[in-house]
């Protein structure tokens, strides 16, 4: 299915997106993401998202965010909670909310295979 931009011309491409992720340490990462619409010009996204890890008892995990969308002027407070089945296999529960607004954005649970063919450490 090809996407139409507002004057109705076909837009088969997605916008080109930019991820820096940096770690300073194992349980705390900095990511930065930047959309670029070619068809528009403009950045419609760009997000820089502070995150901090904090394994528990059992194979269990809760990860703090803390997100910034620098175009929307909104910070919102992520937290999850996980655990790993295994090598693969993590399920979890995932919070969003509007620090600014008081309100939760989105609440889920999710179920996530993990794997990959090749690594480099």
């Amino acid at each position: 299915m090809v996407d139409k931009g507002v004057s109705g011309e076909e837009r088969p491409f997605e916008p080109l997106i930019g991820i820096l992720t940096l770690r300073p340490l194992s349980n705390l990462y900095l990511d930065t993401e930047v959309h670029w619409d070619h068809y528009d010009k403009n950045i419609p996204l760009a997000d820089v998202t502070l995150a901090l890890s904090i394994p528990r008892s059992g194979d269990g995990r809760i990860t703090l965010g803390w997100i910034t969308s620098m175009l929307k002027r909104e910070t919102r407070l992520q937290r999850e909670r996980s655990r790993q089945f295994g090598l693969w296999l993590f399920c979890g529960r995932r919070l969003n909310r509007d620090i600014s607004g008081g309100s939760n954005l989105a609440q889920s649970l999710y179920l996530d295979y993990q794997s990959q063919c090749w690594g480099s450490g």
